[in-house]
């Protein structure tokens, strides 16, 4: 997320969009949280009126979601917060309380009173591994099914439900109209990142200034820790399976809504094999939409 937005005054600033108004942008990944767009749509609406809100634009960068669970997983395990509801045996850290005293430190940080445990000595009190926490999170998942639960957010919000994207676009739907939203696939950022770019920049109106630069899929979790296991082909293939009709969904919901996709492949761009709805299991069939 931006730490600072650009002042009033900025207008004279050498790399600014316009000389008679200012672009604001917020690059965050905790957009899809369902409490979202209606604090912004309120927000806005309070400090400069309900017109405001059609000003507003929105992009999300859409990952594979077998590939955004894996990141997800490691990432969240090394920060503290793994959702691991329903996993008796899974922690969700490596991290521990130590003896340190913050004081001494003069600030209050995580790094300063808890320590970083080995794979090994984790692994002496909780099973971690990628493939056991997502069998809890499906099975969760089928209970949820089974219980009329709506998916996503009120079976869950992050771990492996945090990649169905088709509800959180709904979500936005409630609060702002489709021309405002607009999707650009992961793998179009990572391949082509300059027409990823410009698409971010036609967004806004603004003129793009064009620069050569790339993007990539990186793993950082060997800088924190340990780098990612891979996962077990039986566990990919339960995840493929759980995602596939979610993904359909989402096709189906960004075409009748005329959402704009960008890049040639509008139909398939989350790259997860399609099986045959026979092989997908039921989680969506009796998953009620919320209209």
């Amino acid at each position: 997320m931006v730490e600072s937005y650009p002042d009033c005054t900025d207008l004279t600033e050498p790399n600014a969009a316009s000389e008679n108004q200012i672009i604001g942008a917020d690059f965050c990944p905790q957009m899809a949280y369902e409490d979202v767009p209606g604090n912004i749509y309120n927000a806005y609406a309070d400090a400069l009126g309900e017109d405001a809100n059609d000003k507003l634009n929105f992009v999300s960068i859409l990952r594979d979601p077998v590939n955004r669970t894996l990141s997800y997983f490691y990432h969240a395990l090394d920060e503290g917060w793994l959702d691991v509801e329903g996993c008796s045996d899974c922690c969700g850290s490596w991290w521990v309380d130590s003896s340190c005293s913050c004081e001494e430190y003069g600030y209050d940080n995580k790094y300063c009173c808890t320590e970083k445990l080995s794979f090994a000595e984790r692994m002496a009190t909780c099973n971690v591994t990628f493939d056991h926490w997502v069998d809890t999170q499906l099975e969760r998942a089928v209970a949820c099914q089974a219980s009329g639960t709506q998916m996503w957010p009120d079976c869950g919000d992050s771990g492996v439900f945090g990649s169905l994207y088709v509800y959180q676009i709904m979500n936005f739907m409630e609060y702002f109209k489709p021309s405002q939203y607009s999707v650009i696939p992961f793998e179009l950022y990572t391949n082509n990142a300059e027409v990823a770019i410009e698409a971010i920049a036609n967004v806004s109106g603004a003129e793009y200034i064009h620069k050569e630069f790339s993007a990539e899929d990186v793993n950082t979790a060997s800088n924190h820790g340990r780098s990612y296991d891979s996962m077990l082909p039986s566990t990919e293939k339960k995840l493929v399976e759980f995602y596939a009709p979610y993904n359909e969904m989402l096709y189906e919901y960004l075409a009748e809504q005329g959402i704009m996709v960008y890049g040639d492949d509008q139909t398939n761009f989350m790259h997860t094999p399609m099986v045959d709805s026979s092989e997908a299991g039921t989680f969506p069939d009796d998953d009620v939409r919320r209209n």
